[in-house]
């Protein structure tokens, strides 16, 4: 059973935490982040800031100097955590340990799980730029062995890369992560990111040449249908052709409006396209 009670102060100045790009007012709120987020707490993120904060904005002495003392002893994220959790009595039993549990999870990553979980919350974050320069120091560090956690990288590359409308590049990750997993969405993801990049002669040559190419597999001619079906270039252009004439007359906000439309749809349809609405732990 969860207690949530008052312990300690409610800050009047919260304490930041630039891992996580939130602000903290009270010791529970602190709990709630560990809890939400314990494959990602690091031994690192107990700072003396995080220490001095809660002793001296929450007037919890004794916590603070528990941890102080645990940091000290040389343990890890899961017992410092812990002790938070375990002070404040925030959960209990079986909850509790299922805590625990994941923060011993998180201990046990390597260094390459460990910085791919920093991207994957960086993602989270919308900071697409800093996840962006984490994944590609993995592509070059990954060993080319470790062919799951490539295809994770690549496929998130990608993501990150339609997301900044640059299809032809993120076509290219999508490639690249179906060579380290095959897989019919890595294809669908590459095919559909071409297709949004291509005028329809290049996309319709592309299909005639896709044909006699062995690496997309027997599933090709299908998945290829599939995505010319989803995506209608005729209509896009049309709606593009119309913002041309509207900016060219003047009509800044309604040309503003309008792109801001069309990026929105260009967003739910790539979506939808290459099954990428979500971030799960490592992927997208």
């Amino acid at each position: 059973m969860s207690v949530l009670t008052c312990v300690g102060n409610r800050a009047e100045k919260p304490c930041f935490i630039p891992k996580f790009n939130c602000r903290i007012f009270s010791i529970e709120e602190l709990c709630r982040l560990i809890d939400q987020n314990a494959l990602f707490i690091e031994a690192e993120d107990f700072t003396d800031e995080l220490f001095d904060w809660i002793e001296a904005s929450l007037s919890l002495h004794e916590l603070a100097d528990r941890l102080r003392a645990v940091r000290r002893s040389g343990a890890g994220s899961c017992d410092l955590a812990m002790t938070v959790i375990d002070y404040v009595a925030y959960h209990t039993g079986e909850e509790a340990g299922i805590i625990r549990e994941r923060l011993k999870e998180g201990e046990g990553l390597d260094k390459y799980d460990k910085t791919m979980n920093s991207a994957g919350l960086l993602l989270q974050q919308g900071k697409l730029s800093a996840a962006l320069s984490i994944y590609k120091g993995l592509e070059r560090s990954l060993p080319a062995e470790a062919s799951d956690r490539r295809a994770i990288v690549f496929h998130n590359e990608g993501v990150i890369l339609a997301r900044f409308f640059d299809f032809r590049e993120a076509a290219e990750c999508f490639r690249k992560e179906y060579e380290n997993k095959k897989s019919q969405d890595a294809i669908r993801a590459y095919l559909c990111a071409l297709r949004i990049s291509m005028t329809e002669k290049e996309y319709v040559d592309y299909i005639s040449r896709a044909h006699n190419d062995p690496a997309f597999g027997l599933d090709v001619e299908a998945s290829l249908k599939d995505a010319i079906l989803i995506y209608d270039a005729g209509e896009d252009k049309h709606r593009l052709r119309t913002l041309s004439v509207i900016k060219n007359e003047g009509k800044d906000r309604e040309f503003k409006l309008g792109m801001e439309a069309l990026t929105e749809s260009f967003k739910r349809e790539y979506r939808e396209i290459s099954g990428s609405g979500g971030v799960g732990y490592g992927t997208v």
